[in-house]
């Protein structure tokens, strides 16, 4: 209150965002509307709760406080405040993982990609769980460097390997699970809940039956003095 009287705040509304935005205006050290009383110099506080928005993006919205002066309710006085703001995504840096043929009863080299956290203004992905699901899961074997929570603009590496037990197709995924903080609540109180993150990286990969390969030598040659002669062996190593 930059004024020399006190103000009584009259209402609070969004003039405009997307649709699934709220103005929060509950609880004691907010602007709530018929009790918040600010004395010269004084100040409350106000933002934005997400509700059902859940889509990742950008957003802008525009709040409105309405205020009269105490003692002089006749006329009442308005101010906005825009804002802008983003819904969090966490997203892996590749859409799928193929290791091509392994022979059964080896493993590939590994491949590794990376989540990265795009949240903004502090947004940590907390209660995160990355597991291999699907079809074959126990023919990729999988370990990351993520732990419980990935920090706002934080990056970290899953590693994959394909060992194969069976000459096919193979298939799985990794799936990552999370969730950030979002206000859901009606005009007067607030409760917290989660925008989730549930997405999954397909993986896939052929076993091949093992091909015998001579390793000693790249041809044999046959003695001329075979012919008539006694039996005689050559070994090959394969």
């Amino acid at each position: 209150n930059n004024s020399s009287v006190s103000i009584l705040i009259t209402a609070h509304t969004v003039l405009s965002g997307p649709a699934g935005i709220w103005s929060f205006q509950g609880t004691a050290g907010y602007c709530i509307v018929g009790t918040t009383v600010l004395a010269p110099g004084a100040t409350c506080s106000t933002f934005f709760g997400t509700r059902t928005l859940a889509t990742p993006g950008s957003y802008s919205a525009t709040n409105q406080i309405s205020y009269q002066a105490v003692g002089t309710p006749a006329t009442t006085y308005t101010v906005q405040q825009a804002y802008t703001f983003a819904v969090a995504t966490t997203t892996a840096s590749v859409g799928s993982v193929a290791f091509g043929n392994v022979a059964t009863g080896t493993t590939s080299a590994p491949q590794s990609f990376t989540l990265t956290n795009n949240a903004v203004n502090g947004g940590s992905l907390k209660n995160l769980s990355i597991t291999m699901v699907g079809s074959q899961p126990a023919n990729f074997p999988m370990t990351h460097s993520c732990g419980a929570a990935l920090a706002q603009g934080a990056s970290c590496t899953v590693t994959v390997s394909f060992n194969p037990t069976v000459a096919s197709g193979l298939g799985a995924s990794v799936r990552v699970f999370g969730a950030y903080s979002r206000m859901v609540a009606g005009a007067d109180t607030c409760i917290t809940q989660f925008n989730g993150v549930n997405f999954v990286v397909p993986v896939t990969g052929t076993g091949t039956s093992p091909v015998a390969t001579l390793t000693s030598a790249s041809a044999l040659a046959v003695p001329a003095t075979w012919y008539g002669s006694a039996a005689q062996t050559v070994t090959a190593t394969y």
